[in-house]
């Protein structure tokens, strides 16, 4: 409608309305099947805990230093707990009088890196690459120069390193503990070790190798 200036009005008229929601209701078949809030944890059904591996990666100091190398792509916030099995053995004759082994070339710990697959679409890197820039290489070295050989157990580590987005290595310091890089060594000759580490919350964006 219109008034004498022909200014448009429209009437408008409020109301409200309820409308009923069925719930359906069934049989809880499945619920000890999910993941409770009581503090209980709810068995896996599908796990064979007497399985063992069926295969090793085997290492050596004076041949293939490293195993499985795995990227992935984590932002700052997460945890990533790290679980594996570490054993060793020299037929007897223990350390003494082995060869020291070389130490990991870092070249080849960076192709492994980039070779492990950069999700996020990241092309054009290379181990080389990295292994050009000093403040990549600097805090990496820095790490494993923490991890020594002694009488009795070999320099055998199982290592993580956080690379931030401009893949340089957040690792721990005086100003900023954390445990987002770390290694965690073998046990004694002839022990079948279960590693069980975490990460702590990763205080970066970026890549996580391990």
């Amino acid at each position: 409608m219109s008034d004498q200036i022909q200014a448009i009005t429209i009437p408008c008229q409020s109301f409200s309305q309820t409308e009923p929601f069925k719930i359906s209701r069934s049989a809880a078949l499945n619920i000890p099947q999910y993941a409770n809030n009581n503090v209980i944890p709810t068995n896996n059904s599908t796990i064979n805990a007497s399985n063992n591996s069926q295969n090793l990666y085997r290492l050596h100091g004076n041949g293939t230093k490293m195993g499985l190398g795995i990227t992935l792509k984590v932002m700052a916030g997460d945890v990533v707990d790290i679980f594996g099995k570490s054993y060793w053995k020299t037929n007897g004759s223990g350390l003494n009088g082995l060869p020291q082994p070389d130490n990991i070339a870092l070249i080849d710990l960076l192709k492994d890196f980039v070779g492990a697959g950069l999700p996020g679409g990241k092309t054009g890197v290379s181990g080389e690459a990295l292994n050009a820039l000093s403040d990549i290489t600097g805090g990496i070295l820095g790490l494993l120069g923490q991890q020594a050989q002694t009488p009795l157990k070999p320099k055998a580590y199982i290592n993580w390193i956080l690379f931030d987005e401009n893949f340089r290595p957040v690792v721990s310091s005086v100003n900023n503990p954390h445990n987002n890089s770390g290694f965690d060594q073998v046990d004694a000759e002839g022990v079948l070790k279960s590693h069980n580490r975490t990460t702590e919350e990763i205080t970066k964006n970026g890549y996580l190798y391990i």
